[in-house]
């Protein structure tokens, strides 16, 4: 029986069992109540209508937006979850230092050179970093024949991923000096942009993924490169397509009409990797499932009160943008996560 399982598995998932996939126990999800809710944002107060890219950092009280409306990048200093400072950071649209053309990720590194904020442009290919305590642009560089798409930010080192990768791999490390450090592969075969885009998270001794099209969370050994592999509790086993189809000169893929998202964020919190769970069409979820660091193994879940599409989490504070049906538009909200 476990062996047409794994079987099976590796039909739907493309050979995916490359990439040292274990199935996780088929059990219904353990729910405890740990968020408390701290406050909200609400970005059109400020003229943000398309806040998509965003980061926080507890330690700073401070978080940070590329509004698509905008086409520019804003630093929002907070005191007790209200806005008391609020600048713009970025230099509008452009290719020039500190412009932005299509941004798809944000991080925040607390380095000993200082806090740094960095910004990856999918467009440009390039990787941009602020130093937030002059609260002024101070570099970028290129990664050689490689997009970034998704972006982590250590104390030491910037990681960016590209689920198509490159021939040195599909996440490439960097110093804060734009120096490459190391690089790693993923095994898996058939790799798709819709398919495998996801989000990651990382700390010293690994990098950790969650994927957006398929249940599949992945935990890569920083020191001997060896990847992990579990599906989500109670994956969402569906028949997620991507077309592909030619228009003059250009390739226009787009999902499948039933996709239904998986991942929508990952963090880290003490021992626990979190998860942003959808399993929706709409790409919204309120759920949050709670993996352990060490075997990737489920631990519980819980439920926030906002049907979100994106997270962002510092320490114990959990940032999601999503849309408040009372409201009727987009919101922020915190929340802390207290373990009794």
């Amino acid at each position: 029986m476990k062996f047409l399982l794994t079987f099976f598995l590796c039909l739907v998932f493309n050979n995916i069992c490359r990439a040292q996939i274990s199935q996780s126990e088929d059990i219904n999800r353990t729910y405890k109540n740990v968020f408390i809710e701290k406050g909200f944002f609400d970005p059109e107060e400020f003229d943000l209508y398309r806040p998509d890219v965003f980061t926080y950092d507890s330690d700073l009280e401070e978080y940070f937006i590329y509004d698509y409306s905008q086409k520019n990048l804003y630093q929002i200093s907070l005191k007790s979850y209200r806005v008391n400072k609020y600048n713009k950071l970025g230099n509008g649209n452009g290719s020039g230092p500190g412009e932005f053309r299509n941004p798809t990720d944000i991080c925040i590194g607390n380095t000993s050179l200082g806090n740094k904020l960095v910004v990856i442009d999918s467009d440009l290919s390039r990787v941009s970093i602020w130093d937030l305590d002059k609260s002024i642009f101070e570099s970028s560089f290129k990664p050689k024949k490689f997009i970034p798409f998704r972006l982590s930010c250590t104390n030491t080192d910037i990681i960016i991923y590209n689920s198509l990768g490159s021939k040195k791999g599909d996440f490439l490390v960097f110093d804060y000096n734009g120096n490459e450090l190391s690089s790693f592969s993923d095994p898996q075969e058939n790799k798709n942009t819709f398919l495998d885009s996801g989000y990651i998270d990382a700390d010293s001794e690994h990098i950790y993924y969650s994927s957006q099209g398929r249940p599949i969370l992945k935990k890569i050994n920083r020191s001997n490169k060896k990847i992990e592999s579990k599906l989500f509790v109670e994956p969402t086993v569906g028949e997620n397509k991507a077309s592909i189809r030619t228009q003059g000169d250009y390739i226009i893929e787009k999902r499948d009409q039933n996709f239904i998202y998986q991942s929508r964020g990952i963090g880290l919190f003490e021992g626990y990797i979190v998860v942003l769970y959808s399993g929706r069409k709409d790409a919204f979820g309120n759920v949050l499932d709670f993996y352990d660091k060490k075997t990737l193994n489920y631990n519980f879940s819980s439920k926030i009160d906002l049907y979100s599409q994106f997270m962002t989490l510092s320490n114990n504070i959990l940032l999601v943008r999503g849309y408040d049906q009372k409201l009727e538009k987009t919101i922020f909200k915190f929340y802390s996560i207290e373990m009794n």
